[in-house]
């Protein structure tokens, strides 16, 4: 229940996350702390401390699998790193609908395939046909091939990738921070100043889902 960037040091009040990364992240985390904290991260050297709200399904907490965190760099000649101590949130925790693909979406995911992003949480999560590309067949013609996999859920958060250049954190926590014109796909500056894009996927997989079983969930505030 903590929020060490919307509540530092107010345990408690946040509504409910699952971490990841750090393992020393509390409300009263900063920049130090974790820097002097162990980390479930590889590489080792990241030290970040990365978290979504908890995800329930019929009532039941569910732990993800795994976490994949990617820094996305395009653009790499007007791209400036992040300055330790760089608080970012994406979306807004007070949303009653469901918020932009740009932000968060969900997929079911598996073996090199997955269905389209949604803004709500899929229906069911089974099995899904991939589509690609299998080498050369006769008369030196590609060949397409397809295949079958058994998928499971996944929560994706997009951060915004421009920085203002000067502050760390914001009243509000958003404004010193803003997505690129044409985020995802390009990583162009709104002003002058421009960081790497960082872009969240979190996998929460479901060991108890069955085959064609309905999904049930709710991220809890």
């Amino acid at each position: 229940m903590d929020d060490p960037i919307v509540y530092p040091g107010e345990p408690g009040r946040s509504h409910e996350h699952t971490f990841f990364g750090n393992t020393t992240t509390d409300a009263s985390s900063t920049g130090a702390s974790l820097r002097r904290g162990q980390t479930t991260c590889r590489p080792r050297a990241d030290k970040a401390a990365y978290w979504v709200p908890t995800l329930h399904r019929n009532g039941r907490e569910i732990h993800a699998s795994k976490a994949q965190l990617y820094y996305v760099v395009r653009g790499y000649d007007r791209m400036r790193a992040f300055p330790a101590g760089l608080g970012v949130i994406a979306g807004n925790a007070q949303a009653s609908r469901p918020q932009s693909i740009r932000v968060t979406y969900w997929v079911c995911a598996g073996r090199g395939a997955r269905t389209r992003p949604s803004r709500t949480v899929p229906a069911r999560c089974g099995v899904i046909v991939g589509h690609g590309l299998g080498g050369v067949g006769p008369g030196g013609r590609i060949r397409r091939v397809t295949w079958r996999t058994k998928t499971t859920l996944e929560l994706h958060v997009l951060f915004p990738n421009c920085w203002d250049g000067k502050r760390l954190d914001s009243p509000d926590h958003q404004s010193h921070m803003a997505y690129s014109r044409a985020y995802p796909n390009a990583s162009w500056p709104i002003a002058s100043t421009s960081a790497a894009a960082a872009r969240i996927e979190l996998t929460a997989n479901d060991p108890c889902l069955r085959r064609g079983e309905r999904v049930s969930v709710r991220l809890v505030r």
